[in-house]
């Protein structure tokens, strides 16, 4: 592929009226007429050189003598720099004293002065001779930066030329941004001097560009094109260029994308930027730095410019093309500006633009980019600023731009206090995003602790961090301190301190003990007035948890852990309030409610999948499926959360899958695999825990399930004896009396049993219908009566159904069949076992209830079958199932047996069955969750 194109295909396009002016001047002096000067002018990079080049080729065909130079900024201080170009096309006759002075002054910068009479002298000697031979045309690119010799030696030979019909065409800027040399004015003061004047393409102009470019291709490419580079001749080729180029690395036909600007595009920026002005150049960086804040005030103190000179320059690079209204017309170009400087150079703007943006009251957040960009070290008053800005970068829960603040400004402060704050803010937000990454500063953090230079709030950090890690000895180590702190009022008050104490009552209670409680909990409950006024969410969080798992949840906490769940998006930075609000709300038994909260901060979470948040949110909705009847959905999540805690983001707390997992499996039938999970080694300081709680309870059950029942019971006595002393004995947490009355029940000790089970209803009350239900079942297996069994049972279907306890519900059903089957019921108790087989199917047990002998049609039927039914035909089709007669359907639905017939009736043929037996179970109403109405 070639990225050449034709000068002339360039020029033509919105030049030809431009190069007729040139031809006629040609003409004027060919014919006889005096010389002409034409001044070529327009925005840098505008086609100024390709017009001449297109105009010289065509006059040297013509066998015309064209003499060209091109000036340069570089060469501006370097006498008769312009002259010496021009006399390398004098056709190889130049007088030896021409060039014996310029070499001279070139040689020799000081003499210029002693030089430049006789220089003028034979400049004219030498145009004088070669226009008499040929036609003479004097072009001069970028006449601007022109050295002050070889302008005085050439306006002194024009003048003298006058009548020889010598051509001169320069070609220099437009921009009052450029230093116009003072003989600029003389030259325009000539008699025959024309100005063309260049501007950028228009839209009509590129598309001529890019057909000669591609070819034929969509309007609409042009109008891109356009779009992107203003009308910039040297961006509208750079462009076309890179259209090529990716069009043959992807095999796309040309034009099939719309253009997009790449790295030659990129380089004709930094050319337009090369041909620019001073002015411009810095303006179009200090543009690149500022981006969004790009005031002409700014722009000038942040690159030192007067107002005019910011005006002059701005107006420069928009008459380019490079600026639209101030920015970059193109994201591109900043960039490209950008990687132009070297880096001390951005680095020292952007400490200057934070500065200026700092005392100009521009946001915090705009201030510290800039403040970040520049680098190590930051200024002293930069320090404050990161401080504040990461605390809000936190809050509004962008982890990363707060961690950036934090580490520059713990490098650049020598405050070993404020060094301290700033390691405990990052290791707090460092183990948010990545735990192992959070390690370095446990140590210069215990360090400086045991050095007396650790604040309160910070040591509470430190302490929540080696819980989370697992590390007890050392949090022990680190509350004995903290203790010793708590003389000072203000430290005890500290809210910091009060959700500490809370926190360790309700998941590391032995530890609880090492911290002094807070004075505001004297009477033991909390002060409703400091907590609803108040805006600390995490201590309403972390108290409403406490009060649920000493069984003393009530109306208020679960009002408040509403509101605390509406006003939280869980973030990294602010899962534990969420996490124990959900938590508050799942053991008061309210597991449909905490699972549509969970689901919802679980997506919010998992889009910052691999954080702690997203882990500990998992095993949390593991849990809660597993108390909803989903046992695979509980198994999967559990594996889940229990991998990534292990791969070293966990710790002793978020062992919390390890028990829903367990108990997932036992349910499952699946007692192998539960085996490997027991015999699995558990982290030290998990026991000790909320965590360990359920897990000697999860293990107890796993005893009952494998026939133990002794080992059995010294688990859940183990588990009890602990819930007590911690003040954690809520059945919700863990029924440990129901799993030991079970055992010991087994082991024939009925009467001790019971005890057990009478004073769990004595704690629950009416409160808890989950737990009510389960320990009615365990009861009932327990009476000699048979009508007292029914009487229990049937409760706790009621019971369990309401409470969406699917797994719970499938149990008490099977027992209510064997009691239906012990009274003779045999119709009812095959009833009763098809119910609790399909129930069991549902949350997954299979193995729970063996598959009953069922007719053909009795197999749970699609959906689809009953969707003939009305609401009322389906009441007492689900009643039918279930085994009751006509007379217990009626008075159970307050209809007559009469109307109870005609339902059965329009039931039988609607689902073409002869009789009870062949009813489908899957009418919908015998869902756990759902309640015959």
């Amino acid at each position: 592929m070639s990225t050449s194109h034709s000068v002339q295909e360039i020029v033509l396009a919105e030049r030809v009226a431009e190069l007729a002016v040139l031809h006629d001047a040609f003409r004027r002096c060919a014919d006889g007429k005096d010389g002409v000067v034409v001044a070529v002018e327009g925005p840098p990079s505008t086609g100024r050189t390709s017009l001449l080049r297109a105009f010289t080729r065509q006059i040297a065909a013509s066998g015309a003598l064209v003499l060209t130079a091109t000036c340069s900024r570089l060469e501006r201080d370097l006498p008769l720099a312009v002259v010496h170009q021009l006399l390398q096309g004098g056709e190889a006759d130049t007088p030896d004293t021409l060039t014996g002075l310029v070499e001279g002054a070139m040689g020799e910068p000081n003499a210029v002065d002693r030089l430049i009479t006789p220089a003028r002298q034979a400049t004219l000697a030498l145009l004088r001779r070669l226009v008499t031979r040929r036609r003479l045309v004097v072009v001069i690119d970028d006449a601007h930066h022109m050295d002050a010799a070889s302008a005085h030696c050439l306006l002194f030979a024009q003048r003298r030329l006058r009548p020889a019909q010598v051509l001169f065409v320069l070609s220099q800027t437009d921009s009052a941004a450029h230093r116009r040399p003072p003989t600029q004015k003389e030259w325009a003061a000539q008699p025959d001097y024309r100005t063309i004047r260049l501007r950028r393409l228009t839209e009509s102009g590129v598309r001529k560009v890019v057909a000669s470019r591609l070819g034929d291709v969509r309007p609409h490419f042009a109008a891109s094109c356009h779009a992107i580079t203003g009308g910039n001749p040297r961006l509208v080729q750079a462009v076309l260029d890179d259209h090529l180029a990716q069009a043959e690395s992807s095999c796309d036909p040309v034009g099939l994308r719309d253009p997009e600007p790449g790295e030659f595009y990129d380089r004709a920026v930094l050319n337009c930027l090369h041909r620019a002005s001073p002015a411009a150049l810095r303006i179009a960086r200090a543009t690149a730095i500022l981006t969004d804040t790009c005031e002409s005030a700014l722009l000038g103190k942040l690159v030192g410019l007067q107002p005019n000179a910011v005006e002059a320059g701005s107006a420069e690079l928009t008459a380019t093309g490079l600026l639209h209204e101030g920015r970059f017309r193109h994201d591109r170009s900043r960039p490209a500006v950008l990687a132009s400087m070297t880096a001390v150079e951005r680095a020292e703007l952007h400490r200057r633009a934070a500065e200026l943006l700092h005392y100009a009251d521009a946001s915090n957040r705009t201030v510290v980019e800039h403040v970040i960009a520049a680098g190590t070290p930051a200024a002293p008053w930069a320090i404050d600023v990161l401080i504040k800005a990461a605390r809000v970068a936190a809050s509004e829960h962008d982890a990363e731009f707060a961690k950036h603040c934090l580490e520059l400004s713990a490098c650049s402060t020598t405050d070993e206090r404020l060094r301290a704050r700033t390691h405990t803010m990052l290791l707090d937000i460092m183990w948010r995003i990545d735990p192992r990454a959070a390690e370095p500063y446990v140590a210069s953090l215990t360090a400086t602790m045991r050095a007396g230079r650790l604040d309160v709030d910070d040591t509470v950090t430190l302490i929540k961090h080696h819980l989370w890690c697992g590390r007890i000895s050392a949090a022990a180590d680190a509350l004995t301190w903290l203790n010793t702190r708590l003389d000072d009022p203000e430290a005890a008050a500290s809210s910091s301190v009060r959700i500490l104490w809370l926190w360790l009552a309700h998941s590391f209670p032995k530890l609880a003990p090492l911290l002094r409680a807070p004075s505001s909990r004297a009477d033991g409950e909390p002060v409703r007035g400091a907590l609803l006024n108040g805006i600390d969410a995490r201590l309403r969080s972390a108290d409403t948890l406490t009060l649920v798992l000493a069984n003393r949840s009530s109306r208020h906490v679960l009002l408040d852990s509403r509101q605390v769940l509406q006003s939280q998006l869980c973030h990294d930075l602010s899962f534990e309030t969420v996490h124990s609000a959900l938590l508050t709300l799942l053991y008061a038994e309210h597991v449909a409610e905490s699972a549509e909260w969970c689901d919802l901060h679980l997506t919010n979470a998992a889009k910052r999948d691999g954080s702690p948040c997203h882990f500990i949110l998992m095993a949390l909705r593991a849990e809660i499926s597993l108390r909803s009847g989903d046992l695979p959905a509980a198994e999967e999540l559990a594996r889940t959360a229990v991998r990534l805690f292990r791969e070293g983001r966990g710790s002793a707390v978020s062992e919390l899958p390890l028990s829903t997992l367990l108990t997932a499996l036992v349910r499952l039938g699946r007692l192998d695999d539960a085996a490997e999970v027991v015999h699995r080694p558990v982290p030290m300081g998990f026991l000790p825990s909320r965590a360990g709680l359920t897990y000697r309870c999860a293990v107890g059950q796993f005893r009952l399930a494998t026939d133990a029942p002794k080992a059995a019971l010294e688990d859940f006595l183990d588990c009890g004896s602990s819930a007590v002393a911690w003040n954690l004995d809520a059945p919700t947490l863990v029924p440990w009396r129901e799993g030991a009355a079970e055992a010991l029940h087994r082991m024939g000790q009925t009467a001790r049993a019971e005890e057990l089970l009478r004073g769990q209803l004595e704690l629950i009350g009416d409160r808890f219908p989950r737990v009510r239900g389960t320990t009615l079942r365990v009861l009932a297996g327990m009476s000699p009566r048979v009508a007292e069994r029914k009487e229990l049972l049937t409760e706790a279907v009621e019971l369990l159904r309401g409470a969406g306890a699917g797994y719970e519900l499938a149990r008490v059903m099977l027992d209510l069949a064997t009691v239906y089957g012990t009274l003779g019921a045999a119709r009812r108790a095959r009833m009763e076992t098809r119910l609790a087989h399909e129930v069991a199917n549902e949350c997954g047990a299979t193995t729970l209830v063996p598959f009953p002998r069922l007719t053909p049609s009795a197999v749970a039927a699609p959906e689809r079958q009953h969707e003939g039914l009305s609401h009322a035909e389906r009441r007492v089709a689900f009643l039918a199932a279930r085994g009751h007669t006509n007379r217990e359907i009626a008075e159970q639905l307050f209809i007559t047996r009469s109307t109870v017939e005609q339902h059965l009736t329009r039931v039988f043929r609607k689902l073409k069955v002869r009789q009870r037996e062949d009813l489908p179970l899957s009418l919908g109403l015998h869902k756990p969750d759902r309640v015959c109405r």
